[in-house]
């Protein structure tokens, strides 16, 4: 999952990266009326009120997650998952996903 639309364009991901031999790579945008199976890039405006297996989120630092709508973004972003979400960020990690002021290595939502 993406923060924005800007992050979420065709340019970021060419169609040569998007479909490969192994597995199709769906993109959604505003214009999408459904999902296909598959591997699935949205931004977060886009994932809202949907749920997934896996979400990876791209960019949870704390440059990219620092203000209280930004707490609301990754909120919802967190919530998309149902089985397992995975966080990666560069720099310092967004203070909204800190215990303690301690980082946390790892979400597991599996019962």
């Amino acid at each position: 999952m993406l923060r924005d639309e800007a992050h979420s364009s065709r340019d970021l991901f060419p169609e040569e990266i998007v479909q490969t031999k192994y597995t199709k790579v769906n993109l959604v945008t505003a214009d999408d009326i459904t999902l296909n199976k598959g591997v699935t890039i949205a931004s977060v405006y886009m994932a809202k009120g949907l749920e997934f297996d896996v979400v990876l989120l791209y960019q949870a630092s704390a440059e990219n997650y620092s203000s209280e709508f930004d707490r609301k973004l990754l909120y919802v972003a967190c919530t998309r998952a149902l089985h397992r979400l995975s966080l990666y960020h560069t720099g310092e990690l967004s203070g909204f996903l800190k215990f303690n002021g301690k980082e946390t290595a790892r979400f597991d939502l599996s019962s």
